[in-house]
């Protein structure tokens, strides 16, 4: 980090910051997703960056709810 940034960090404060990004990861995995209709997956192994094709996994989602409306996760 030191090198990166110039920044020194201490084990202890990287303790602390994975503590903190857990439990918000742990909430956003545990969220209520809400009633769609329709749920759409893809995946791709393959995918364009910066104008050329390389190696990476990338997962779609895709919820379609009852009134039609379309909401994207990637």
């Amino acid at each position: 980090m030191e090198r990166l940034c110039g920044l020194r960090v201490t084990s202890a404060e990287v303790s602390r910051a994975a503590k903190m990004l857990d439990a918000q990861l742990d909430d956003w995995r545990t969220r209520p997703l809400g009633e769609y209709r329709y749920l759409l997956f893809d995946a791709r192994e393959e995918v364009r960056h910066g104008g050329q094709i390389v190696n990476s996994r990338l997962l779609i989602a895709v919820g379609i709810t009852a009134t039609g409306q379309r909401e994207y996760s990637v």
